[in-house]
């Protein structure tokens, strides 16, 4: 029996337990200007059927506990982010953010999506079959 290879079955996964977080088929995009030779931020979109929940296990459709402002450069555009932190619903590590404002109307950037954070060697996330 072959393993299949499409998109559909790809997952980016929690690298500290393998945990599927998001189909590889939710990423919008990388933000290339957040990446370095350490790190690289995915940005997925907002009804990509993320398995992350806000600190505590808390439902990640509920009002989070906690947000913070961020800015983001991606191509050129900075955006002006408010962000919770997501963590892992399996093993509860801090895996990315997701947007709950952005302030400057930004074409690609939009509340409701979600910022995984990619460490490279021994990183949060995988890409698995």
């Amino acid at each position: 029996m072959s393993t299949p290879t499409s998109e559909a079955y790809e997952w980016f996964c929690c690298g500290d337990c393998d945990n599927k977080l998001a189909p590889f088929n939710g990423l919008v995009k990388e933000l290339v200007s957040q990446c370095n030779s350490e790190s690289s931020w995915l940005l997925f979109r907002e009804n990509a059927g993320l398995n992350v929940k806000f600190k505590g296990r808390k439902a990640i459709n509920l009002p989070p506990a906690s947000i913070t402002s961020i800015q983001v450069t991606d191509e050129g555009r900075i955006s002006h982010i408010d962000v919770a932190n997501v963590h892992c619903s399996k093993c509860e590590g801090h895996v990315g953010w997701k947007i709950i404002h952005e302030h400057n109307d930004d074409p690609i950037i939009h509340k409701g999506q979600f910022i995984l954070h990619n460490s490279f060697g021994g990183g949060r996330l995988s890409l698995k079959l």
